[in-house]
């Protein structure tokens, strides 16, 4: 025999012994799961029942989790079994008191179609069903209210975003000038924006901008005097203070200050 031919028979045994006990344990596996679904594919009324124990075992608690009872109902349902006569009265008080009073309606009042005052839950159905119809006008009032608070709530949003677009779009541009004469050291930026704020409401202005120094004065009858200058500018708002009433031409007066809505040339 060659080395080849010896090499691949023991690979073949190992291989072989090794896969056994694997292939054993997948077939355990197998059977085992067929063996489980075979158990819950139970025949279509024997399901209905258990179904239905459930949700009657659930009802009977001190404390009935009717969602767990509604699943169960709905299960026994979905089987196609026909449900006893009492179904539609007892899956009518689970929608009901799980916030469906529409869907109750349509099971309650079909109760009362089929079986009448003959109906072993005659009495009780037309209970559940004035309930259910107030549960359901209750619930359509809330989402009336929801829906025009709702409304309320985008229309004083996109009000808001109108008037804080007129707002961002109302602010101008204005310049000053500002002087003390023979008064050196006296001219200060916060002397400006107090002036400012006195005549304008604080939230209307911003961005001032100021520069104040010491210079000469450039005039032939003040030679050897000096004036504290401070010219800058700032943005005000109309929107925000309508009373701001500013001169285009520019004046002295309100704020002992001039100010126009071009840069001083001087």
């Amino acid at each position: 025999m060659s080395l080849h031919e010896s090499l691949s028979d023991h690979l073949f045994t190992m291989s072989h012994t090794l896969m056994l006990p694997f292939l054993r344990r997948c077939a355990a596996v197998l059977l085992l799961g067929l063996s489980v679904t075979m158990a819950w594919a139970l025949p279509p009324q024997i399901e209905a029942d258990r179904q239905l124990k459930a949700a009657g075992a659930e009802m009977k608690q001190d404390t009935i989790d009717w969602q767990r009872a509604l699943t169960a109902l709905n299960a026994a349902e979905a089987t196609g079994v026909k449900m006893p006569e009492s179904f539609d009265y007892y899956i009518g008080r689970a929608l009901s008191e799980t916030g469906d009073p529409a869907s109750a309606v349509q099971r309650f009042t079909r109760y009362l179609e089929r079986y009448g005052k003959r109906g072993k839950f005659y009495d009780l159905t037309l209970e559940q069903l004035n309930l259910a119809e107030r549960r359901q006008a209750q619930k359509l009032e809330a989402e009336q209210r929801a829906r025009k608070a709702e409304e309320e709530r985008v229309a004083a949003e996109a009000a808001a975003k109108r008037l804080q677009a007129e707002i961002d779009s109302a602010w101008e541009v204005r310049y000053f000038y500002y002087w003390i004469m023979d008064n050196e050291g006296s001219g200060y930026c916060s002397t400006v924006s107090s002036s400012i704020h006195r005549g304008v409401n604080s939230k209307a202005v911003r961005k001032i901008d100021c520069d104040c120094r010491t210079e000469d004065v450039n005039h032939p009858a003040y030679r050897g005097r000096t004036n504290d200058v401070c010219r800058g500018s700032f943005e005000i708002n109309k929107k925000l203070d309508s009373s701001a009433d500013l001169s285009e031409q520019g004046r002295s007066g309100k704020w002992s200050i001039k100010f126009q809505s071009s840069p001083f040339n001087y």
